[in-house]
Formats: C-alpha cells, sequence, structure tokens
C-alpha cells in the first residue's frame, strides 16, 4: 500500500514572515530615531537625549518625546516658531523605510 500525506506549512510560513516583519520594524525604529536625533534642536542636549521609540504592539514601532517641552518645539507656539525635529527626521527616512521593507520581505 502506498501513502500520500500532504502536510500545510502555513504556520511555519505565517511564522517566517512575522519575524521578517519584526526585524523589518526593529530597523525601521533604529534608522527613524537617528534621523530624528539629527533633525533635533540643541541647547542643552536634553531634548535630544528624550528622543526613544518603542514597540507597544507586535505590528507598531512609536516614535516619541516626553521631554516636557518637545511638543511646543515639534510645533510651536504663539511666541516661537516651529522646529520639526520628528517630523522632518521621519520624512527624510521614508526612503529608506521603503528599502528595508523591500529588503526584508524580498519584494
Amino acid at each position: 500500500m502506498s501513502q500520500v500525506i500532504f502536510k500545510s506549512n502555513l504556520n511555519r510560513a505565517i511564522s517566517e514572515i512575522e519575524g521578517k516583519i519584526n526585524g523589518a520594524l526593529n530597523e525601521m525604529g533604529k534608522v527613524g530615531k537617528q534621523n530624528i536625533i539629527k533633525q533635533t534642536p540643541v541647547d542643552t542636549g536634553v531634548l535630544r537625549k528624550g528622543n526613544k521609540t518603542d514597540r507597544p504592539s507586535k505590528d507598531t514601532v512609536r516614535f516619541k518625546n516626553e521631554v516636557p517641552y518637545a511638543a511646543h518645539v515639534e510645533m510651536g507656539t504663539y511666541k516661537m516658531y516651529a522646529q520639526p525635529f520628528m517630523r522632518t527626521g521621519l520624512f527624510n527616512s521614508l526612503n529608506r523605510f521603503k528599502s528595508i521593507i523591500m529588503q526584508r520581505l524580498k519584494l
């Protein structure tokens, strides 16, 4: 008697794709943070040191700065013009983000 068995590799494939996505998000977090730091105006260095990234969920990278005056520098006030270090840093990262995704997922 001969027998042919087909076994699904779907779980392994999903796990492999999730790993690649996780690696891409981690790399994008590092690249984005580096570019934000480059764009951050420096007076005392506190604002620059306040740039952080984290992963609140498996499909998200969050860029943040919890220095109390970070939003005022980023958006400006009626007394001070905006110096958008986070938006500019991330905008400058977009091409690199695209290449990371293409490279990691082999698209």
